[in-house]
């Protein structure tokens, strides 16, 4: 009895990772693959950066700031993640930030 209850244990395992693994099988062709609109360049300090714009809906008048992730890959924790930051629309001065 116990040899019996091994073996269908076994066989239904094997029919429930044989349908998950169909569950996650590739991306139908019908449907289009989007590809990240990034740019990877290689830092006169011999990192690696990757730039990754965000699309944001325009605002008044039509103006859309460029906002981008970007991840160095010698870099700290920043405020995405670690080695990821988050571009800046114009560079920090005592006149823009007070700082």
């Amino acid at each position: 009895m116990e040899l019996y209850n091994r073996k269908v244990k076994i066989i239904s395992s094997a029919i429930l990772l044989c349908i998950s693994i169909l569950g996650f099988s590739q991306t139908p062709v019908a449907q289009n693959f989007h590809d990240t609109k990034g740019n990877a360049e290689v830092t006169p300090a011999g990192q690696l950066q990757y730039t990754l714009p965000i699309d944001l809906p325009p605002g008044v008048k039509n103006i859309a700031p460029e906002v981008s992730l970007i991840y160095t890959s010698g870099g700290q924790n920043g405020l995405a993640g670690y080695g990821w930051n988050i571009s800046q629309r114009i560079p920090k001065t005592t006149i823009n930030t007070g700082m």
